[in-house]
């Protein structure tokens, strides 16, 4: 067998693209590992779920529901009222958008109101759950890739200088050591993308 040549400051242990591909089992790992983590997130959000569910069948009607104070956020997540939307509603005017919304649900869903109104309501949580993980998972998968590069500098007696974010300290945003600069979640003009690592070498 020819013997190869390793070419420009390639890694000595990187021959082809297959090397850099995460091994099945591994994969498996990571998504198993999701699965626990999402189920732990949701416990939460299904007990004020149930919470919800329990007070719209408590409720005679929509009048009554909409002077209900303690589930006026609840109310509001079904209605798709966003943050945004109410800071720029006075208190009075949100509730009488969320009367006119929870209305216009009940005349159309009829006696099944209270499941259209808690289906809204899951759906708007939903949405929020989902990204709330999503920034979970990048976070840990930031976290153990750092890790790892860590580790291995270490192990050949290098220790890298590390950047963190201002506002969260756990957020690495640059690794440095000899020649060598790693840089993580750049927006780069170029592309008008936010890439996840970018590693450069030093002249």
């Amino acid at each position: 067998m020819a013997k190869r040549k390793s070419q420009g400051v390639r890694p000595p242990h990187i021959w082809s693209v297959s090397d850099l591909v995460t091994t099945h089992e591994r994969v498996r790992e990571g998504f198993l590992q999701q699965a626990f983590q999402k189920s732990q997130v949701a416990q939460p959000y299904v007990a004020e779920a149930i919470r919800f569910r329990a007070a719209l069948a408590a409720v005679g009607d929509i009048a009554h529901l909409v002077e209900n104070e303690s589930i006026q956020g609840d109310l509001r997540s079904a209605a798709g009222f966003s943050a945004k939307a109410i800071n720029n509603l006075t208190p009075n005017e949100c509730k009488r958008a969320l009367a006119q919304v929870l209305e216009t649900i009940a005349n159309t869903s009829h006696d099944a109101w209270r499941d259209e109104i808690l289906y809204r309501y899951l759906l708007t949580k939903g949405d929020s759950f989902g990204g709330r993980m999503r920034n979970l998972v990048g976070a840990a998968a930031s976290i153990q890739f750092t890790d790892a590069i860590r580790a291995a500098l270490e192990r050949d007696g290098i220790e890298p200088e590390i950047v963190r974010a201002t506002k969260n300290r756990n957020c690495i945003q640059e690794l440095r050591w000899p020649r060598r600069l790693l840089v993580f979640n750049k927006m780069l003009p170029v592309v008008r993308k936010n890439i996840d690592a970018i590693f450069l070498i030093l002249r």
